[in-house]
């Protein structure tokens, strides 16, 4: 069982993935990433260039995106691995990458700010304060029409709640548990 969150940088969907992790025991989805290692990286395995093409030819293409000049790729394997397991997987993704035939069968959540300010003050004091301008950029084009399209296209609009992850966390769990015991699978 594969749960993708969706949402622009800074908004809280590397600490929502955390929280989910540690309180409920859910885990991160390794993905292959030619970016520079960060401190607080979970799931994310930094490859060379050179690497991450021996890695393709012997695992196969599962998911692969690319982002401000990185590429993030999960193998075939992986990525079936996932979706069959009756375990809970985790994985973050940026709006512009999320594509409903790639995560055909996933819970696929859409993180937003409960503003734009909101975004700023994220944004603007995690760990990535260089990323602020790319975090409003990207919040103002999510809303001007993205959102409607990911939302049409079967992904869960979740706000999260400035300075309560935990609550944000709990929502994430309850539409978890409804998702696997109704037909809202599509």
């Amino acid at each position: 069982m594969l749960i993708v969150v969706i949402g622009v940088p800074g908004v809280g969907k590397s600490t929502l993935v955390c929280h989910l992790q540690e309180r409920f025991g859910w885990k991160p989805v390794d993905v292959y990433t030619t970016r520079p290692p960060r401190p607080a990286d979970i799931g994310r395995i930094s490859v060379s260039t050179e690497e991450l093409a021996r890695i393709i030819e012997s695992e196969g293409i599962g998911i692969r995106n690319l982002v401000c000049d990185n590429e993030y790729f999960i193998s075939k394997k992986t990525f079936e691995t996932v979706v069959s397991s009756p375990d809970v997987f985790l994985m973050d993704v940026a709006p512009l990458l999320w594509d409903r035939e790639k995560y055909s069968g996933c819970l696929s959540i859409l993180l937003m700010p409960q503003c734009r300010c909101q975004l700023k003050l994220q944004a603007g004091s995690g760990s990535y304060p260089e990323r602020l301008n790319d975090s409003l950029t990207e919040y103002d084009n999510l809303s001007t029409g993205l959102v409607k399209q990911i939302l049409s296209e079967g992904a869960i609009e979740i706000t999260n709640i400035l300075n309560d992850i935990g609550r944000t966390a709990i929502n994430v769990v309850n539409l978890y548990n409804f998702w696997r015991s109704s037909q809202y699978r599509k």
